[in-house]
């Protein structure tokens, strides 16, 4: 089942792919200005309730600000990110 939520001038799009050792596995694609990132390293516990693309806004939004995160996503993702940190604080919050 796939989910696409845009985010400011961009799209996050997650796809479940199934089970890796007992938590749900996505793989997912950000696009915006041209370019997509493609991933698929997003798990979430058997319990967690919120959806994938809310915890991917919560990570994009902590990548833009925390440097112990910069190797979490590319430089044009992190910069998207940051300028979208806004509406992805909101998507993020929606999990809370």
């Amino acid at each position: 089942m796939s989910e696409t939520t845009y985010v400011g001038d961009g799209t996050i799009t997650t796809d479940l792919d199934g089970e890796r050792g007992g938590r749900r596995a996505y793989s997912y694609i950000i696009r915006a200005n041209g370019w997509e990132y493609i991933g698929n390293d997003l798990e979430l516990g058997p319990t967690e309730e919120q959806s994938p693309v809310e915890v991917l806004a919560d990570f994009l939004r902590a990548s833009s600000e925390q440097s112990d995160l910069e190797h979490v996503f590319p430089e044009h993702v992190r910069a998207w990110a940051a300028e979208n940190y806004d509406d992805l604080s909101i998507l993020a919050a929606d999990k809370n």
